[in-house]
């Protein structure tokens, strides 16, 4: 009966939030930011020009700084 709960601690949703406590914190932050910054916003990327809600170039900015950083950590070691 004790590994059962000992089981549950490990894999329970306390395990989860104090492993990632700090990448939780700060994806509340984020998007605390990003909602708060509802104005348009000119992005310029090599030739071309587009007008865009600031808090859609800051999630794609996210999401790109996410698959840079998943890439990153999970590239094979020789």
């Amino acid at each position: 009966m004790a590994d059962d709960t000992e089981r549950k601690h490990k894999h329970g949703l306390g395990h989860l939030i104090g492993k990632y406590w700090f990448p939780i914190v700060l994806l509340v932050v984020f998007a605390i930011f990003i909602f708060s910054n509802g104005e348009s916003a000119n992005v310029s990327f090599l030739a071309w020009t587009w007008s865009t809600p600031l808090w859609l170039a800051l999630l794609a900015t996210l999401a790109a700084g996410w698959v840079i950083g998943w890439f990153a950590g999970h590239r094979r070691k020789d």
